[in-house]
């Protein structure tokens, strides 16, 4: 007879499936298992959609009674878009269950006890690997702006750019490719002005099959174009309460959301802290950063990154291209960031590093 951990496994396989479209419901898979036959199996699909649970079971039908079922993330007890999973379990008459996570959300937990007490045999698996599915969702749990993560490209010699101004292509294309991945992976993609002004980029998901992020610009006082090929789907544009009521009109009429933020006192620029406030009540939950240097430190200085993709390509430009970093001294586990690995991605190097307790594969 296979383990707990085989059927467990097939069960994580099933949540990696769901994507972001859960959001702010977490990823979860589920499997039933009778003798040694899985009998039914299903995942979390989309926010609002039955659970993983009830997929499983409804595939299963008779065949329920007296499974096994393996889930990735302890059976909700409470009523939200759908009934408690609790109740769907003990109704189909499953003999026992196994669950990979407690849920730390205060509102649906319980659910283990429940069924508990209402005679089921309940097995918790650690999972480490439910958590770091589910990174981005733990982290909507106790924070109020969006999960971010920073990717920059360089040079070896450090440089963004090997002219100042002027648009330099710099990683290979399994580079590229993570970056489009991360681009599907994430709500929503910044860029700075500059970037923008320079680049007039996509920022669209062209390398991997899956979902387009929503596009945010900063731009201090809206000095852009709202017709740039930037803003030709969803995205709004950042800019602080400085900016004229009539260019802020401007972008509306162009069908570009304007978010408006006090100055940062000294720059006059976008103040990141309250974006990341607004872009979360807009239900951004997970922010890729693909600015250049000023935007970087920005995120950085504020203690606003979580997740740090550094691609260093083999070329060198030197010249005066800016540098991600112009200070010297530059540590980014100043920032509280641990570097977590280091490979090859074609000719780059990538390292990526991780806030402390961030969980993310």
């Amino acid at each position: 007879m296979r383990s707990d951990n085989y059927y467990m496994n097939k069960a994580l396989l099933l949540a990696r499936r769901a994507g972001r479209d859960t959001l702010p419901n977490p990823a979860v898979g589920a499997v039933l298992v009778k003798g040694d036959r899985i009998v039914g199996e299903g995942f979390h699909k989309m926010y609002g959609s039955a659970h993983a649970e009830v997929e499983a079971l409804r595939v299963a039908g008779d065949l329920a009674k007296g499974a096994r079922l393996y889930v990735t993330l302890e059976p909700c007890n409470h009523i939200g878009k759908t009934p408690p999973c609790t109740e769907s379990i003990l109704g189909a008459g499953v003999g026992s269950v196994v669950y990979g996570m407690s849920d730390p959300n205060p509102s649906a937990a319980g659910g283990a006890r429940e069924l508990v007490d209402k005679g089921l045999e309940v097995y918790s698996i650690k999972s480490e690997i439910a958590a770091k599915q589910n990174s981005i969702w733990l982290h909507s749990l106790s924070s109020n702006r969006p999960f971010v993560i920073l990717k920059i490209a360089a040079s070896k010699d450090g440089k963004i750019t090997a002219a100042r101004g002027h648009e330099t292509s710099i990683s290979s294309k399994p580079s590229r490719i993570i970056s489009h991945k991360l681009r599907r992976d994430c709500d929503a993609v910044l860029i700075g002005a500059e970037t923008a002004r320079v680049d007039d980029p996509l920022l669209t998901n062209r390398l991997a099959k899956g979902a387009q992020p929503v596009k945010i610009v900063l731009d201090s006082n809206l000095e852009l174009d709202p017709g740039m090929k930037v803003f030709n789907s969803p995205s709004f544009v950042a800019c602080t309460s400085l900016a004229s009521a009539e260019r802020k009109d401007k972008f509306l009429k162009a069908g570009v959301g304007v978010i408006v933020t006090p100055p940062e006192s000294e720059f006059k620029r976008v103040r990141i802290d309250n974006l990341l406030l607004e872009l979360k009540k807009l239900g951004i939950y997970s922010l890729l950063v693909e600015g250049g240097a000023q935007v970087a430190r920005s995120f950085l200085n504020t203690n606003n990154v979580d997740r740090f993709f550094y691609f260093r390509s083999p070329k060198v430009f030197g010249g005066d291209g800016p540098s991600v970093f112009e200070e010297d001294s530059f540590e980014i586990q100043a920032f509280g960031l641990k570097l977590v690995q280091s490979r090859r991605s074609g000719v780059d190097n990538l390292d990526i590093y991780n806030r402390e307790k961030c969980l993310v594969e």
